[in-house]
């Protein structure tokens, strides 16, 4: 690794979620105000409030477990690998819980229409990670981040593998 390169502090983190969180209020804004009436089953409304209320509890879990106790912003500034805590459950857990709390919302309505989001949030996630951050982390740390690609899921936290 290069002394002088450095992660950037934000990384793609602030584009994707605000693309999420968009999509997501344009989303349960069109449910709401009936344009996609068709997908509401009126028995399926109070399920997919509460757990659409869990998904949202696990995904702020998430994000709160990787900024408040892993202080992934610690290891940025100190340029070094972060393999931990609930980086070793999940690569992303940053966007992964912002995924968590969208998807979540879209829950809200009820509306099996919105049931798309998570699809696209995933794409979106694994396209952009792709693109942007796995390749800086590969260039900073080479086969170190590979093996950790290895043991350790982008998208979806999951017990890592030895």
């Amino acid at each position: 690794m290069k002394q002088k390169d450095h992660l950037p502090f934000f990384g793609i983190g602030p584009y994707y979620v605000g693309m999420i969180a968009v999509l997501t209020a344009v989303g349960v804004f069109l449910s709401c105000k009936g344009y996609l009436d068709s997908g509401i089953i009126p028995a399926l409304k109070t399920p997919m409030l509460i757990l659409g209320i869990l998904i949202v509890v696990l995904g702020a879990f998430i994000w709160g477990y990787a900024f408040f106790i892993d202080k992934i912003d610690d290891a940025i500034k100190d340029n070094r690998l972060y393999t931990e805590g609930i980086y070793a459950w999940v690569r992303n857990p940053l966007y992964v819980g912002w995924m968590f709390i969208c998807i979540g919302v879209s829950l809200f309505p009820g509306n099996l229409w919105l049931m798309v989001l998570p699809f696209v949030f995933w794409g979106l996630m694994a396209l952009m990670m792709q693109l942007t951050e796995e390749k800086w982390l590969r260039d900073l740390y080479g086969t170190e981040y590979d093996a950790y690609c290895t043991r350790v899921n982008r998208t979806w936290p999951w017990f890592p593998k030895k």
